[in-house]
């Protein structure tokens, strides 16, 4: 079973009774910290950390965050830099997608759930699994 959320309860009780935490940790950092709590919390308990993660992989930054501005507005009716305070959003080409990833990797995450903020996401599948899975650490 796991837990999905990253506020104090959640992470509380995702150490306590849980297989998995999944947060919307916003920023590598973020993560790091509600990871580091809830380690501190688990002692000898194993616990699975995750992330949920929004993107949007396009050499032109520009497009991808127009699209994912515009995918973020339909889906959720808030604007994506409301949305990326709470939950980590990446636009960009794939290495910048890598070096994001890769941090949030060196922060603890060992799983991740991916979402591409398009509704055509055949191409960016393709792309991210040819060319940012192998790279990831």
């Amino acid at each position: 079973m796991w837990l999905g959320g990253a506020s104090e309860g959640v992470i509380k009780r995702a150490a306590a009774h849980f297989d998995g935490w999944f947060p919307n940790a916003p920023s590598p950092a973020a993560f790091a910290e509600g990871w580091s709590k809830l380690r501190d919390l688990a002692g000898d308990r194993a616990v699975t950390p995750a992330l949920y993660v929004t993107v949007n992989v396009n050499p032109d930054a520009r497009a991808a965050e127009q699209e994912t501005s515009q995918y973020v507005l339909d889906y959720y009716g808030m604007p994506l830099e409301a949305m990326r305070k709470g939950q980590a959003y990446y636009t960009g080409n794939a290495g910048g997608c890598v070096q994001l990833l890769n941090a949030f990797v060196d922060a603890g995450v060992r799983h991740l759930a991916v979402r591409f903020s398009t509704l055509q996401p055949e191409s960016q599948v393709e792309l991210f699994a040819r060319d940012i899975l192998p790279a990831l650490t």
